[in-house]
């Protein structure tokens, strides 16, 4: 029993480490994504009774460039997905601010993003 055990031991454990190795590898690659050069994004929740969000575009000199309401949205900044969506909406300000220097108000930079 003792030399049946002592052989499997080696090969079980190179068998597990082959199976768990590459599954953590797999499971660190998640896309980070990237913070913008020109500015960046503030965001405001509400609580209970309005359930507003409030999401504001700075630009590296800490100029307020827009400013968008969100009712009854909550936005988890801790998701990914949303970072990048916020991001791609300020890419979008930053690029209008740099072409007009000016942001309609009504144009839902934000609200676009989320509605795709």
């Amino acid at each position: 029993m003792k030399t049946l055990f002592t052989t499997l031991r080696p090969a079980s454990l190179a068998i597990l480490c082959a199976l768990v190795v590459p599954s953590a590898a797999m499971a660190q690659k998640r896309d980070v994504p990237v913070p913008s050069k020109d500015g960046y994004w503030v965001v405001e929740s509400a609580k209970q009774p309005t359930r507003q969000t409030v999401v504001r575009f700075y630009n590296t000199d800490n100029k307020l460039l827009y400013e968008e309401r969100l009712s009854r949205k909550r936005l988890n900044i801790r998701r990914t997905k949303t970072v990048i969506r916020l991001n791609e909406a300020l890419d979008e300000a930053m690029s209008q601010w740099t072409m007009t220097k000016q942001i309609r108000p009504e144009q839902n930079l934000v609200a676009a993003q989320f509605r795709k």
